[in-house]
């Protein structure tokens, strides 16, 4: 009795090392020219950068967190049930 198996998949097969694809790289037309930079310039810009910046956060207002109504009314409470037991003393004396 004999199988056979069509198999096209063998571990040898895939064991081997296959050439890498690697396309034609093109040489540039041009070089880019580079762009000079003055140093005083680019202080200037940074300065009266740095400046309206700092005029915009003079003009802003701070933020205020305003506590909300419950809070207050809540530790009003807390220290009316606290002080019960004190003030029935000074009510009975």
């Amino acid at each position: 009795m004999t199988v056979s198996v069509q198999n096209n998949y063998s571990p040898i097969n895939s064991m081997k090392v296959q050439r890498p694809n690697v396309g034609v790289i093109n040489a540039p037309n041009s070089l880019k020219k580079p762009v000079l930079y003055s140093h005083i310039q680019a202080t200037r810009e940074f300065n009266k950068l740095d400046a309206e910046v700092n005029q915009k956060i003079k003009k802003a207002k701070p933020k205020t967190k305003d506590t909300p109504k419950a809070v207050y009314v809540f530790l009003g409470l807390g220290t009316l049930i606290l002080s019960i037991p004190f003030l029935k003393k000074f009510i009975k004396k």
